[in-house]
């Protein structure tokens, strides 16, 4: 009798315990599959002071490129200064980082960066990717500027700074800083052109691009002179890091992936459009001439880059 108490005892025990184990079943199976995780890819985005309009066309574009079925989030990261951008690309707090090919080929000469895509340009936009030296005064010679009053936009700038800066250090007897007897940076072309108006200044560094659409300049080009005029410099780029990011290559090329299929749908694009391709063999000519133009020998090394 005591025996077969246990026996139901251990048979309602184990019924007991098929019946919770079905009950789970049904309910995992009733949730669904769980969702996959979607890795991030974070990309630094420096949003441009001298041209508001495009932080629209940017968060447009970024959000056609991440689809519901893709393995990735893509997260636009918008950063105060290229400063910001390249510390965090540098350290690991981006993985991905939109920039001018000059700053591209600080990160590429530390070995930190390799392309991941080219931004499209229109052919106009093209010939005006230009960096100039603009003045009131039609200074006949870069000699005559000898304790000239001259402002940039910032350091980073590769029309507003880097190429102007470099071209200044090849042409001058001595170093910029010496030779005139200001250098400011004024932070914006629209600063850079308001003090050049107001005469707060005698020389800019400023795109030409830039300049063509600004009303104050369109309305009076006879005001001012162009000293100086840079040779047409390359596109803005995608850069990733060259260690590979953390989320796998895989990742990677469904994003350039739905680049190019972005780029494919706008038939028509203007420096504005967010429209990027791959790198092909004229861009790296044109990358490489702008090396040797901001890293070959230089005479005047005084002032910084």
């Amino acid at each position: 009798m005591k025996i077969s108490r246990i026996v139901i005892v251990v048979l309602a025990v184990i019924l007991g315990l098929d019946l919770l184990v079905l009950i789970g079943v049904a309910f995992f199976d009733s949730a669904g599959t769980p969702e996959p995780v979607r890795k991030v890819i974070r990309i630094g985005i420096i949003p441009d002071p001298d041209r508001p309009e495009t932080e629209k066309t940017i968060q447009a574009f970024f959000a056609d490129c991440c689809r519901a079925g893709d393995s990735y989030e893509l997260r636009p990261c918008y950063t105060h200064s290229y400063e910001e951008a390249m510390a965090g690309f540098t350290h690991g707090t981006l993985d991905l980082l939109a920039l001018n090919p000059a700053c591209y080929l600080q990160l590429k000469r530390e070995n930190l960066a390799r392309i991941l895509a080219v931004q499209k340009y229109s052919e106009e936009d093209k010939r005006y990717n230009h960096a100039v030296l603009l003045s009131v005064k039609p200074f006949r010679h870069l000699s005559a500027t000898r304790g000239s009053r001259i402002a940039f936009s910032h350091r980073y700038s590769m029309n507003g700074y880097m190429v102007p800066y470099r071209y200044l250090q090849r042409q001058l007897p001595e170093a910029p800083e010496r030779w005139f007897s200001s250098l400011t940076q004024t932070g914006t072309f629209r600063r850079s052109f308001e003090q050049l108006q107001s005469g707060q200044v005698d020389l800019i560094a400023v795109d030409l691009g830039w300049l063509k659409h600004f009303e104050p300049y369109r309305s009076a080009p006879d005001k001012f002179h162009i000293l100086w005029l840079s040779p047409e410099l390359p596109e803005s780029v995608i850069c990733v890091g060259v260690a590979g990011a953390y989320f796998g290559a895989s990742v990677v090329r469904q994003f350039v992936g739905r680049l190019w299929e972005e780029a494919q749908r706008n038939a028509v694009f203007n420096r504005n459009s967010m429209a990027f391709e791959p790198e092909n063999f004229n861009y790296e000519t044109a990358l490489r001439q702008l090396e040797i133009f901001l890293y070959g020998d230089i005479k005047n090394t005084d002032g910084q880059l």
